[in-house]
């Protein structure tokens, strides 16, 4: 396991017991190679071994593409955050057990960000579909 730093900042936020989110990492896409994806990861494991103990989580931005319910599509987007967790229980295994929160939970197009947003692509009814399919995928995982 890597060893945990906290700088100062960090260790008065723990002192006086708040239990901030840390990371709101951004929802990938299918470009990124997981082993890029990884890389990035390991980046970022001292500051989440810093913090775990301290009951604090971590975040990811679930966002989907054409609210899609394909999970081979979406493992690439708002399920990527499984990714994670498997690379972390091959490379990191004390990390496996930290809580995630997922942020944002939405539509995004990197084509055109002016149109981006749950409103701008679908109907009501898709967006709450999607939402329920994915709450369903989201009960499905232990952590």
């Amino acid at each position: 396991m890597v060893q945990p730093v906290l700088d100062e900042s960090d260790a008065r936020i723990v002192a006086a017991g708040y239990k901030p989110c840390i990371g709101s990492i951004a929802v990938g896409n299918r470009e990124e190679r997981l082993q890029k994806c990884q890389s990035y990861l390991a980046a970022f494991v001292p500051a989440l071994a810093a913090v775990q103990g301290s009951g604090w989580r971590w975040s990811y931005h679930a966002y989907t593409i054409n609210y899609t319910t394909d999970v081979g599509t979406e493992i690439w987007y708002s399920l990527r955050y499984r990714q994670f967790y498997s690379y972390f229980a091959s490379a990191f295994p004390d990390l496996n057990a930290m809580p995630l929160i997922l942020t944002r939970v939405a539509w995004i197009s990197a084509e055109n960000p002016a149109t981006s947003g749950w409103q701008a692509r679908g109907t009501q009814a898709d967006y709450e579909r999607w939402l329920n399919w994915l709450m369903g995928r989201c009960s499905r995982i232990r952590m």
